[in-house]
């Protein structure tokens, strides 16, 4: 039993698999990069900003023009009292043009741009809280690699010291200074301590595909993250962050532009 679960413990480790070193901010900016969500956020702001441009352009003069073109090819000639002329082959062409200007529409066109333009400012708001969703999610998925492959490295030292108490174990029992007891005990605990490696091993191969699966990395990628995860500080007040939490709703500020 025990050769077929170290067997299976080399047979995992041989299997080939893309490695990348990443920092943590260099995540975070492939995931930048990436992410749908936030793709289709930046082009609905670009939209609107169509919007905001198209309602401007209802308060500038409008040009309407028309034409008219008249060809007769043909030469008659006419007779009468011995008088005679020719018609035909003549040209006629005219042009009108008329230009409008809005003097006076109350509010609604003003109040259309300031709509457009209130949109476009919760769709920043909606990209930015969309990024940092990413950066949360991103950071989160590089702690659970840090911490997938520490307790992956634990339990590889832990199935290494199971083999070693084994051996010694074997070797007390051969000299009749314990009973054979310790021995089934020593190997109970490498089994143990086995398939704990083997458990840990597939934790970290999963951290490192969800974080693969973020930052556009084939999921079978093998990720070594470079440094430390920095943590960041904060010292502002409870009421500043009610305040700018309201200020940065998307939705409250689409309601009062409606």
């Amino acid at each position: 039993m025990n050769s077929v679960i170290t067997a299976l413990i080399l047979l995992t480790s041989l299997s080939v698999a893309p490695q990348f070193d990443l920092t943590v901010a260099r995540a975070v900016d492939m995931a930048l990069e990436r992410n749908p969500d936030l793709k289709e956020a930046a082009f609905s702001k670009e939209s609107l900003k169509f919007a905001t441009k198209s309602a401007q352009t209802e308060m500038l003069p409008t040009l309407s023009a028309s034409s008219n073109f008249n060809h007769n090819g043909k030469l008659r000639r006419i007779t009468f009292n011995g008088a005679s002329f020719t018609s035909g082959a003549a040209d006629e062409f005219s042009i009108t043009g008329q230009v409008d200007q809005v003097l006076f529409a109350g509010r609604s066109l003003v109040t259309s741009v300031e709509k457009a333009k209130t949109q476009t400012r919760a769709q920043e708001y909606t990209m930015q809280a969309v990024a940092n969703i990413v950066v949360a999610q991103t950071r989160g998925a590089c702690f659970e690699v840090y911490r997938a492959k520490a307790l992956h490295n634990s339990s590889k030292e832990a199935f290494r010291a199971a083999i070693e108490h084994k051996k010694d174990a074997q070797d007390r029992v051969d000299a009749g200074s314990v009973p054979a007891v310790e021995l089934i005990r020593a190997e109970v605990r490498v089994k143990q301590a086995a398939l704990e490696e083997l458990s840990n091993r597939h934790r970290a191969k999963l951290a490192d595909a969800r974080l693969a699966t973020m930052v556009g990395l084939p999921t079978s990628s093998i990720i070594e993250l470079t440094g430390s995860l920095p943590m960041a500080e904060f010292d502002i007040e409870i009421e500043v962050l009610e305040k700018k939490a309201t200020e940065s709703r998307p939705d409250l500020m689409a309601l009062q532009a409606g």
